[in-house]
Order: structure tokens, then sequence, then C-alpha cells
């Protein structure tokens, strides 16, 4: 089942010889977890054959809220027939697809203002910066790194060229310097509407590629417990053809990483990419850090979760960190919600390991917050990553908001 353009959803019947009549379209209106309406769709199609779909013309909508509202079907097998008894448990799905019919309210303006402390540092909420504007704590965790990132662990297919033409997506990536990026500090003022304002320059050495960024935090009330972060990229110089990942990289201090709870609202459960997520679905979904992995032969970039309007983390300590997203631009296209990627080890950890048991908790929950990822191809054994899942060098802006729990 695939969305069109046009709001309809195409159902195909790709059995050879058989119809859909074993099979019952179920269909659900929700909000994350949610259930708004239910029904059952009257349709068989006949081998081969397909269709559009779309919701009962009587379905009423809800107003926009703090999640989206999706009209998911699932093509059900209610009965088993003869060759069937054996393993078909009740309630198989055949497949399944979605429509987005109500996209999340707005987040409210900020109104809070940043106050100055007597170190000379800031504080915006919950996240207290030094005078130099770097980020030290945030809802009471040590920050350990906190910067615009582009580079990724990379995958079998990104260290393959192409059917074996030309340079690999890692050799581009890392040429540019992206697996060596560093923060430099330009300058930070508080604004005259309260809001912190951090200019910075990103780059690798000894390249000419880098990126201008100019992060600016906001507390949302003049209560402590919330702040409003926007970020804006801007590439500068010379790119390689594409690069692994736009984003900003959060590292905070927490000895039980991997037993951090996540409750998020977007595609789940499992991991998807620009080139490899039909079988992810709108919808609410929760794991911990150490079941976010997907556990590959070789370690690699993985685990990213798309059009993520909110997460919710939920330490061993008892206390949490929500996360959500407002708008998300990458050049002049925007998006719904963010990338999100969790690790209890560092990219430079993964991309060292030559197999899982070396992946080792380091005490830290390492978060990539990105506007968009490059895709993952199949490089290793064939094409690369087609144009249409391909990130280039673009501007970005993302607007953030933190609430501790």
């Amino acid at each position: 089942m695939d969305a069109q353009a046009d709001g309809t959803l195409l159902v195909r019947n790709r059995y050879a010889f058989r119809d859909t009549s074993h099979a019952e379209l179920r269909w659900t209106l929700h909000r994350g977890a949610e259930e708004l309406a239910t029904g059952v769709l009257d349709l068989v199609l006949e081998a081969g054959t397909e269709t559009v779909v779309r919701p009962p013309s009587d379905l009423v909508l809800p107003e926009p809220g703090d999640a989206p509202v999706w009209w998911t079907v699932r093509a059900v097998q209610a009965k088993a027939e003869a060759l069937e008894e054996a393993w078909l448990e009740p309630g198989f799905q055949l497949g399944a697809g979605q429509l987005l019919l109500v996209e999340p309210a707005s987040l409210p303006a900020p109104a809070g203002r940043v106050s100055t402390e007597a170190d000379g540092g800031f504080r915006a909420g919950p996240a207290r910066f030094d005078r130099r504007g770097d980020l030290r704590t945030l809802a009471g965790r040590a920050v350990h790194g906190f910067r615009v990132d582009a580079w990724r662990a990379p995958t079998d297919n990104d260290r393959r060229p192409a059917r074996w033409r030309g340079s690999a997506d890692a050799e581009k990536w890392s040429s540019a310097g992206l697996n060596l990026l560093a923060e430099r500090k330009d300058g930070v003022a508080v604004t005259a509407d309260g809001a912190l304002a951090v200019e910075a320059r990103i780059a690798g050495p000894a390249t000419r590629a880098g990126f201008a960024a100019r992060y600016r935090w906001q507390p949302v009330t003049d209560a402590p417990d919330a702040v409003d972060l926007v970020v804006d990229i801007r590439p500068e110089g010379r790119w390689p053809d594409n690069v692994a990942r736009l984003g900003v990289l959060l590292a905070l201090d927490e000895p039980a990483a991997a037993e951090t709870g996540v409750r998020w609202t977007g595609l789940g459960p499992d991991e998807s990419y620009a080139d490899s997520r039909k079988a992810a679905l709108g919808g609410s979904w929760q794991h911990t850090v150490a079941d976010w992995q997907t556990r590959y032969t070789h370690p690699q970039e993985n685990g990213a979760r798309r059009g993520v309007t909110s997460a919710v983390l939920s330490f061993a300590d008892g206390t949490g960190l929500r996360i959500d997203a407002g708008e998300v631009t990458v050049g002049a296209r925007s998006q719904l919600g963010i990338e999100l990627s969790l690790r209890p080890w560092s990219d430079e950890a993964l991309d060292r390991a030559a197999h899982p048991h070396e992946l080792v908790p380091d005490g830290r929950l390492w978060l990539h917050l990105d506007a968009a990822q490059h895709g993952v191809g199949s490089a290793a054994c064939g094409p690369g990553v087609l144009p249409n899942a391909q990130l280039h060098a673009a501007p970005v802006r993302m607007r953030l908001r933190f609430t501790t729990l």
C-alpha cells in the first residue's frame, strides 16, 4: 500500500493466482497511540489488480494537537486455509499503508528571557551555558558535546564505490573532514527579546568545506523547565556531492544510557532511512536505548527514526526529558519532524568496532537530532544511493523544544 499525491492510498494485490477474499482491510484513525475511529473496507481485489482507497467521507477529523493524526489501513488475514494452518497466527498482517490527515499543532512561541549568572555564563530554562556560549548542562545533566554534525559511522554500502566506479561515500566524507568536525564559537549575545544567540563555525582540518551555524536559545516561559532552540545551518565552501547527515549532536552524561526508556511519536517501530522506509508506520512507539539499536553483524550506522515530532526520554533516576520538533526545513523543503538516533556509545566507537561485542556503553547518551540523513543505498553489491535519497549540503533550520520531566 502506497500513499499517493492526491490523498489516496494505492492498494495492490501482488498474488499471481489468488484474490484477497481471505484478508480484511482494517483501518484505524489514530493520534499517536490513541484510537479515534476504526472500520473495515469492503474490498476484494482479483489477482494482480490494484485500486485506490480513501478515508470515509463522513470521517470526522479532530483539530490539530500535539501529535499527527494518521489513517492507517492494515491487510489482515482473518482465517487460515489448508496449507497455512500449521504456521499462520490469528490476525497475521499481510501489509499496511497510511495517510497523514492532520499535522500536529505548531509549538507556541517562547516568551521567557535568558538570565546572566555571576560567573558570566547564561541560563535559559533547563539549559546552562558558559560565557563562550558552550552548552554545559541540560535538564540537570552534564553535556559532553553539542554541535552541528554531518558525519555518521559508515555503513558497508558507504564504504564501497557505487557499481565499483569512482569514490565511496565514506571516502568523500573523510576527504571533506566530516569525521573530524570541530566547532569554533564566533560570538554570543543576549538579544532584545531575551534569547541567547550563539554564532559558530564548524569544519574539519585542512578543508575548504564548513558550516556557519547560529543557535538561538530562549526559555519558553520564566519557569525553569523548558527551552526552545532554533538552529540555522549554512554550508560554506566547496562540498563533495553528498553529506552523511545535517543536524546537531548532543552527548548527555547518563551512566545507565542503554536502559533509558524512549517513547516517541513518528515512524516506527524499527529504523527507517530515506530509501528504506516502507516498513515504518507513523504512530506512537517505545523502546529502551538498547533495543533502539539494530544489531548488524558488522557494526555501522543504524537505528534512525524519521518523522519524529516528539520523544520522551525516561532516565534510570526517575527524571526525564521531552524533545519536541517544530518547524524543520532542508533547503526550500519543509518536512514533518526530525530524524532521531540514540546510542549508548559514540559514532567513533561504532566506526572502530569490528564486531557487536566490542561496543560498550561509555556512560553517555549520544543523541542525533537531524533534519535529514543520506540514504543507505546498496553500493556493497550494486547501485549507490539513488538521487531521490541523496543528501546534499544545504541550508537547514530546525526548531526544537527541550522540557524537563
